[in-house]
């Protein structure tokens, strides 16, 4: 992809799109904890565009400040007292957002810093989405068998949060 992105105009165009969204989060703060109109939806989807864009730049360019920038952001999002099950589309929205920049950065995370990462991040996206499924959730858990895009949104990111701890937490 790197080859193509240099050498492929349509590509090119795109990586340089992705780049320069990934240049203008260097000097940004992490976002902090912030619900609004009762939900921490907003944060969440700009959480996505982060880690989304500076795990592609770091991919992209092997630039690794792409990588430590979003690591700072999955360091931040991990450390909320929560991702709002109450509203389990922002659960489902951090979950997605941390499971990318998480995976796309991989190699350049220090191992001791993984394991406490993903258990934080398993305690905020995959411990209420298990209290869910198991009908014990003290929030209402209406996704869990809805056909709306709520299903679809929620579920791919608590599937995609389990598959990037898979190798620390296989149950």
């Amino acid at each position: 992809l790197r080859q193509e992105a240099a050498t492929d105009p349509c590509k090119s165009s795109w990586f340089e799109i992705i780049k320069k969204r990934a240049d203008s989060l260097l000097t940004k703060q992490p976002q902090e904890y912030k619900i609004v109109n009762s939900r921490l939806l907003d944060v969440a989807n700009e959480a996505i565009s982060r880690t989304g864009a500076l795990g592609m730049a770091w991919q992209l360019t092997g630039d690794r400040v792409y990588a430590e920038r979003c690591l700072a952001e999955i360091e931040k999002y991990c450390a909320y007292p929560d991702w709002h099950p109450a509203h389990c589309l922002d659960t489902g929205t951090m979950a997605l957002a941390v499971a990318v920049g998480y995976d796309w950065i991989y190699e350049t995370i220090p191992e001791e810093r993984r394991q406490s990462l993903m258990e934080r991040a398993k305690n905020l996206g995959l411990e209420p989405a298990r209290a869910a499924y198991y009908g014990k959730a003290a929030f209402n858990a209406f996704w869990t068998k809805t056909e709306t895009n709520w299903g679809a949104v929620v579920n791919a990111g608590f599937l995609n949060l389990a598959l990037a701890i898979a190798e620390l937490e296989p149950d």
